[in-house]
């Protein structure tokens, strides 16, 4: 249906070794996210449709065990 549409998948760079994290003890790469599900959201506090996704967000985490999402 859709061949041809989309451009073939291609392997993420990795993240860069001085990259500032927030939320996390350790840096993190793609080889520890392995087998996680992974929650990328981007958005600001004063994008009043970004605040409306925090809850479904927060509904996720408590819908899934810890040990699997990484928000």
């Amino acid at each position: 249906m859709f061949g041809g549409f989309f451009p073939p998948l291609a392997k993420a760079p990795d993240f860069p070794e001085n990259f500032e994290w927030i939320n996390t003890d350790e840096p993190l790469n793609f080889s520890k996210l392995k087998g996680n599900v992974v929650v990328l959201d981007f958005w600001t506090c004063c994008c009043i449709n970004c605040m409306h996704t925090l809850p479904v967000l927060a509904q996720l985490g408590e819908n899934t065990e810890v040990n699997q999402l990484c928000s």
